[in-house]
């Protein structure tokens, strides 16, 4: 596997092995406990583990890193429940350690991105064993302006792709290109990851823009991120169709709600005939 583009421009920094050995004090395996079974999701790896993952994604060094994380896919039942659950766990983590002040910007930078080049590494194995969409469904994901992260977005797309669907990128949430580009192709399904309270009002007004100058007037809008932890009625707040706290659930929602569409239209159509 190979290791982030920018470890190396960000190595000056050290983090010591005292410094891991705090952080192992606080938040991680706790909140990685208490993060899944709000997901309604059993846990497939030891909170340590995933903790560990999170701790060495950002050493100067990434070969600890990648041999952890092989050890680690060896041990799971697929790549599908490795990204949902360890590199979600780790991001998790990582976001918490930041968020206490236990661990500055760069440090959660380099482990993000190299949770990132994880997800990456696995699609194109998976790409090289012949996954890839087999479905007529599309689905556009896109992050709201004031998110800096693209990973949650990343282990989404690749979640969807390998379920078949047609993954198609979309401008951030500040872009007005949104709507015009689902006026131009048809669009199943909208997913919209916000990170910041502040998005909120602006997600809630593209949305409703989104729903008037689709091409698909049956548009399926639904929401994620950390907020949609945070706001238990995000859905509503923004006006979306539906709020899902992780990539597994997105899925099978979507999947759902396209297929109940399909098939009211074929029904619609047999009673005009």
């Amino acid at each position: 596997m190979r290791a982030s583009a920018c470890a190396a421009s960000r190595g000056r920094t050290r983090f010591t092995a005292s410094l891991r050995e705090a952080l192992r004090g606080f938040v991680g395996a706790e909140q990685y406990r208490t993060h899944f079974p709000a997901q309604k999701i059993y846990p497939a790896f030891d909170a340590e583990v995933v903790q560990e993952m999170a701790l060495l994604s950002f050493e100067i060094d990434s070969a600890r890193f990648f041999k952890h994380t092989e050890d680690m896919l060896r041990a799971c039942i697929d790549a599908e429940q490795f990204l949902v659950q360890a590199v979600t766990g780790a991001a998790v983590m990582l976001g918490d350690w930041w968020a206490s002040d236990r661990l500055n910007y760069r440090a959660v930078e380099l482990g993000s991105e190299r949770l990132q080049d994880l997800v990456y590494d696995i699609a194109d194995q998976r790409l090289l064993l012949g996954h890839g969409p087999s479905n007529p469904h599309k689905i556009m994901l896109t992050m709201a302006s004031n998110s800096r992260h693209t990973l949650g977005l990343a282990v989404m797309g690749e979640i969807f792709h390998w379920h078949g669907w047609n993954v198609v990128a979309g401008p951030t949430l500040e872009n007005d290109a949104i709507p015009q580009r689902l006026q131009e192709e048809w669009v199943d399904v909208l997913g919209l990851s916000l990170a910041d309270d502040r998005d909120i009002e602006a997600t809630r007004e593209m949305i409703q823009a989104c729903r008037v100058h689709s091409r698909n007037q049956q548009l399926w809008v639904m929401v994620g991120g950390p907020q949609a932890f945070l706001r238990p009625h995000l859905a509503s707040e923004v006006m979306a169709d539906a709020a899902c706290s992780h990539a597994g659930q997105a899925q099978a929602m979507a999947l759902a709600r396209v297929r109940q569409i399909a098939t009211q239209l074929i029904r619609a159509t047999e009673n005009r005939g």
